[in-house]
């Protein structure tokens, strides 16, 4: 196989995870997400079985931070929750595959506020979020928690 490239343009933070994985389900491919130069936020899927690398743009003019790449979740019918937030936004914004293993159609984007304890200390009631960090437990499981770094305490 040709190694393929799927950006020369675009940067990942190390504080989330997982950036990049492999499934092999009924097909065999890596999953990759970043943010681009200009703020675009984009996903990638190379296909180990015929060598084949796609490309989609998740959000246009996002922000241009690195903070800001996408996390994945694999859900139990196989499509894939792709998780970003603006770096120190409000919210955790998702979308979902339209279909099981493939990420070059997305559904709408939708939003995830902070569950901020009431007992938090009112300095810290900002609510932003980055980065994110999706878990399934178990493995396979159909609920997906997602842990941040934010200015609520406790955040993770």
């Amino acid at each position: 196989m040709i190694p393929q490239t799927f950006t020369e343009v675009g940067a990942w933070c190390w504080f989330q995870d997982p950036r990049i994985f492999r499934h092999r389900g009924e097909h065999d491919r890596t999953y990759a997400g970043w943010i681009t130069r200009h703020g675009d936020v984009q996903v990638g899927q190379y296909d180990h079985d015929d060598g084949t690398a796609q490309t989609t743009t998740l959000r246009e003019r996002y922000q241009v931070d690195d903070h800001d790449n996408p996390t994945f979740a694999i859900r139990p019918d196989g499509r894939i929750i792709a998780f970003y937030t603006i770096h120190g936004g409000g919210t955790v914004d998702y979308r979902i595959s339209e279909r099981p293993e493939d990420v070059t159609d997305f559904g709408p984007e939708r939003s995830l506020a902070p569950d901020i304890p009431t007992n938090c200390p009112p300095r810290l009631l900002t609510g932003r979020t980055t980065p994110t960090s999706p878990i399934q437990i178990p493995a396979g499981s159909t609920e997906i928690s997602t842990c941040f770094c934010g200015t609520a305490a406790p955040s993770w």
